[in-house]
């Protein structure tokens, strides 16, 4: 997603798969600015990586929201 889009679509993805009943954690990843961050966590994201992060932290993040954790 680029521009921005993370904030129009991280919010649908969420809202949609809340609407079909799923608790799917939802976890993006890439430049975020720190602002965007706070709304994306408000809006239900799991988790938000952001550049350079390591393969064991993206596994971690995913782990943990997997089991109900994050934010």
């Amino acid at each position: 997603m680029h521009n921005g889009a993370h904030l129009t679509l991280a919010p649908t993805v969420v809202g949609a798969l809340r609407d079909a009943g799923l608790d799917t954690p939802v976890v993006i990843g890439g430049i975020v600015p720190p602002d965007d961050v706070t709304v994306l966590l408000a809006g239900g994201v799991a988790a938000v990586l952001g550049p350079g992060a390591s393969n064991d932290e993206v596994v971690a993040v995913v782990r943990a929201a997997a089991a109900g954790g994050t934010r």
